[in-house]
């Protein structure tokens, strides 16, 4: 009881800042009370994000604020929408605790404390520094082959097409130009990709953030070319466990606490 109340506290304290980009082209679609029963459902304890957006049975990509997140078949909608809703909590959380935009080590930091106080284990997660030797490597192959060597072939399957997904739809689509202001300045900036499974009722996501900072432009985050003279890049791997019970515990109060806005930047990507 007392760690349920401690958790509850906390996120009352919780402030949150919303990007100032949505995604909310499908939104758009819909007249506002469509919108509302579609997507905000006032049955208690139902998930904010949930069918149409989420379909369960088949792989979906979806963008939640600077995370590309793909998930499996077998993750159930509401699993996705318990995913997304938590993730984007601890990203908007993280973003108001630390104000600096440049220091992308203290928004991870941040964001992993705030998954492991609603739910969330955390394995791995250690920042480390990319270093290379070539004059120009593109960040995307980069990506590749740090997560290949953090994760099984699975995830890179599904990491792959993510990415290919919105290398197909750069430049556009107005959920890219949304995403490139959430996720960088002109010379930083912070991204995330994971993988979300479940497999015996057990939800886990494998992640892996990266940060970096330039003294070059940065035009599109995901497709930069960089030197090891000019930039400096950091990479976290992890792999995270839901406990349901906990995250039961919170679900309405962090539904709450995103103000019905959760569906303004969450997207999803074509695959």
């Amino acid at each position: 009881m007392a760690k349920a109340l401690d958790v509850t506290n906390y996120l009352n304290n919780l402030q949150l800042t919303f990007p100032a980009a949505a995604y909310s082209t499908r939104r758009a679609q819909l007249s506002g009370t469509a919108t509302r029963a579609l997507l905000y459902p006032k049955a208690q304890g139902a998930p904010i994000l949930q069918t149409p957006l989420l379909i369960e049975g088949r792989e979906q990509a979806l963008i939640a604020d600077k995370s590309l997140i793909s998930f499996a078949p077998e993750v159930s909608a509401h699993s996705r929408a318990d995913i997304l809703e938590s993730t984007l909590l601890a990203q908007l959380g993280a973003k108001s605790k630390v104000k600096d935009e440049t220091d992308t080590t203290g928004w991870f930091n941040a964001y992993i404390d705030i998954l492991s106080r609603i739910g969330w284990s955390v394995e791995g997660g250690e920042i480390r520094n990319i270093s290379t030797s070539a004059n120009a490597v593109e960040f995307q192959n980069v990506i590749v082959n740090i997560l290949t060597g953090a994760f099984d072939a699975s995830f890179m399957a599904a990491a792959t097409k993510a990415l290919d997904a919105i290398k197909n739809i750069a430049g556009a689509n107005g959920r890219i130009d949304a995403f490139e202001q959430n996720t960088h300045t002109e010379n930083s900036g912070s991204f995330q990709i994971a993988v979300a499974k479940q497999e015996a009722g057990a939800v886990s996501i494998n992640l892996g953030t990266f940060l970096v900072t330039t003294t070059n432009q940065i035009k599109q985050i995901l497709f930069i070319k960089f030197s090891k003279d000019d930039t400096a890049l950091q990479y976290a791997s992890s792999k995270l466990t839901l406990d349901p019970k906990v995250y039961s515990s919170v679900r309405q109060l962090i539904q709450q606490k995103l103000s019905g806005k959760a569906a303004e930047f969450v997207a999803e990507i074509p695959l």
